[in-house]
């Protein structure tokens, strides 16, 4: 079928008045149209295939990683606690040493001078809370 040119040879001759050439020209596009979907359905399979694939190596890389973790988590050291013991207090002694600072320097809020009584009343009602609270945590 795709031999032919379409010339209309056939068609002129065909004792039947058939019209060979159009009859051709429709069945070579709907060959060309079943290959082309065909052809989109080979690429949309294959996309699909590497999209799984993609999916799976990222499960087994997650699943490989947690595994190792989990694994560095069962073979630590009892010496780790101790290296964490000291890092905690290493922070304690950071915090402690920025309270400190803060408290020497005696940090008094700006713009204070003309308050009315009642927001120097609150003021004051926060600092005693403050107070409290910093006198619990000690």
């Amino acid at each position: 079928m795709f031999d032919c040119i379409e010339c209309g040879c056939c068609a002129y001759v065909c004792p039947s008045q058939i019209p060979l050439v159009q009859y051709y020209r429709f069945a070579k596009s709907e060959i060309w149209e079943q290959e082309r979907q065909r052809k989109q359905a080979d690429i949309a399979r294959q996309r699909h295939e590497a999209h799984l694939a993609r999916q799976e190596k990222q499960k087994r890389e997650r699943e490989e990683k947690l595994r190792k973790k989990r694994d560095a988590l069962k073979a630590r050291p009892a010496t780790s606690t101790a290296a964490d013991d000291s890092k905690a207090n290493a922070i304690a002694a950071a915090l402690a040493r920025v309270e400190a600072k803060k408290k020497q320097q005696g940090l008094t809020p700006k713009n204070t001078d003309n308050l009315s009584a009642e927001q120097q009343r609150l003021i004051e009602a926060v600092e005693q809370r403050r107070q409290q609270s910093s006198g619990q945590d000690t």
